[in-house]
């Protein structure tokens, strides 16, 4: 699942930024009331301006995305774009 948020004044990250879950949109545009739960078969990838982040800047919960990064700042119109994938094994026989 794919959540889509742009943001609409600068930020700075000091302290951390808390983006609520019905801040973001999916693929279609549509709002969004809650974040995928990432569970242990699972994981998140986040995107700043297109560029790939480390995991130790971001949390997330079903309620919101945390971006922890001291000193920097998303301009404004800056795309954050955060990626959830869930994994389900089926055992075949």
């Amino acid at each position: 699942m794919r959540y889509f948020y742009t943001t609409d004044a600068l930020v700075a990250l000091d302290p951390p930024l808390i983006i609520p879950a019905n801040q973001f949109t999916d693929d279609n545009g549509n709002a969004v009331s809650e974040i995928m739960e990432i569970t242990p078969s699972g994981y998140a990838n986040l995107y700043i301006n297109g560029m790939m982040q480390e995991g130790r800047i971001f949390s997330v919960t079903p309620e919101a995305l945390t971006l922890y990064s001291p000193g920097d700042v998303l301009l404004e119109g800056t795309p954050v774009i955060l990626q959830v994938f869930q994994f389900n094994a089926e055992v075949v026989v």
